[in-house]
């Protein structure tokens, strides 16, 4: 018979990893990650407010420089609940962004990769838009 191809979507459940976020006026709020690997994930959103936004992710090894990251997928959920994949764009090795559109209330973004060396890190941050 014919075989069929059927996507799957699966998310487990994922240990809350350490986050700090910095905040500078004028400036996106921006939150810092602390990997199990030791390396860190800083990742923010431009502007930062309703409608079209950027959000930035950038990995660093336990060292400070950028981990190469070899696979990257992104998803967003919206404050109602809705879960949508981001196209990725490669800014540098360990730097991708996504365009997005967001709207008032707390949004939550994802990002799973698997770097150049090591296993692979699942990480998030939520935001409030305002």
């Amino acid at each position: 018979g014919a075989a069929v191809t059927v996507p799957l979507g699966l998310r487990t459940r994922t240990p809350e990893l350490p986050v700090t976020v910095s905040r500078a006026p004028g400036q996106p709020d921006l939150y810092t990650i602390t990997l199990p690997t030791g390396g860190r994930l800083q990742t923010y959103l431009d502007p930062g407010r309703p409608g079209a936004n950027t959000v930035h992710f950038t990995f660093f090894t336990p060292s400070g420089s950028e981990q190469v990251i070899d696979q990257a997928h992104a998803r967003m959920t919206t404050p109602a609940g809705a879960s949508r994949p981001l196209e990725l764009l490669v800014i540098s090795p360990g730097h991708f962004a996504a365009n997005t559109s967001l709207v008032p209330g707390r949004s939550t973004f994802t990002i799973d990769v698997t770097p150049d060396q090591g296993a692979p890190i699942s990480a998030r941050f939520s935001q409030q838009i305002k």
